[in-house]
């Protein structure tokens, strides 16, 4: 997949779809995450972890704390 340089869409997708898609990247700031490599053990971690989604073209940043 090719993403557009001008939006955040991709251009090469082997479906259409009829709507905008929103990616979510998703940050765990717990040790309990259930996806480990989703787990920022510190506020540095988890900015430089926003920075990396939003890069890669994440619309949203989703940040979890403790899980129940």
């Amino acid at each position: 997949m090719t993403l557009n340089p001008h939006s955040r869409f991709y251009t090469d997708w082997p479906i259409q779809f009829a709507h905008d898609i929103k990616l979510v990247g998703v940050i765990n700031t717990s040790p309990d995450s259930y996806f480990a490599p989703s787990y920022a053990p510190d506020v540095d971690a988890a900015v430089a972890a926003a920075r990396k989604h939003i890069q890669e073209g994440a619309h949203y940043v989703e940040v979890g704390g403790l899980s129940g």
